[in-house]
């Protein structure tokens, strides 16, 4: 019962938690980022209404995740 227990308690092969975060929060704020760059050309005008919202959208439901998960799995492997 000894050995099961060590296997089950062994984390050496996951990644860092916090290592995790930091690539998560580093995607995030890449995407604030270029956010309030729209949000400065949309405020002086540069997009119409339809474009603003258009692109808010496709911030939120793609490039936000895709980017999160770019950044997980540069550091997960599958072995």
């Amino acid at each position: 019962m000894g050995p099961a227990i060590n296997m089950v308690n062994d984390h050496s092969s996951h990644p860092n938690f916090f290592h995790l975060a930091g690539l998560v929060s580093e995607a995030v704020l890449e995407v604030v980022f270029v956010s309030s760059l729209g949000y400065i050309a949309a405020s002086r005008g540069m997009f119409p209404q339809e474009a603003q919202k258009t692109m808010a959208n496709l911030n939120i439901m793609f490039f936000t995740p895709c980017l999160s998960m770019w950044k997980r799995a540069a550091v997960l492997s599958c072995c």
